[in-house]
């Protein structure tokens, strides 16, 4: 909150979160010079930001979570996404890559891989290593 009410914070990115239910009031996100919001429906969020990208739903996305015991463990796609809808992680590795010019791998393990590399926590546990039944981590 202070960060965007002093003007050191002037852009935010929202990826499937409403924003004003997590403590950010909407007249705050209206000081914003740029929010960007995805999500899968609208909120008081997305009607508030000035970009809103189309958001995939966990059912039409795969990825990964750690949970409270420390085991990182895959989810899969069930369904295709409609339109243009995306997983946050493609968004955010275009933006990434268009803005800085970064390599970055363009694959979903490649990026778990990259990431599990540069934090201590995952100890190197690669997309692989995961498996069917998840992977331990230092949490």
């Amino acid at each position: 909150e202070e960060g965007i009410a002093s003007g050191h914070i002037k852009h935010l990115i929202c990826f499937g979160e409403d924003a004003t239910k997590v403590g950010l009031d909407a007249s705050l996100l209206k000081q914003l010079e740029t929010l960007i919001a995805s999500d899968i429906l609208a909120n008081p969020t997305t009607e508030l930001a000035h970009y809103v990208l189309a958001g995939a739903s966990h059912l039409e996305k795969r990825g990964s979570f750690v949970n409270g015991k420390g085991r990182v463990q895959k989810f899969m796609q069930a369904i295709e996404a409609p339109g243009d809808a995306r997983a946050d992680w493609e968004w955010l590795r275009e933006w990434v890559v268009t803005l800085t010019g970064q390599a970055i791998p363009d694959t979903l393990p490649g990026i778990f891989n990259a990431l599990s590399q540069q934090t201590e926590a995952f100890g190197g546990v690669t997309w692989k290593d995961i498996g069917d039944q998840g992977a331990d981590i230092k949490i």
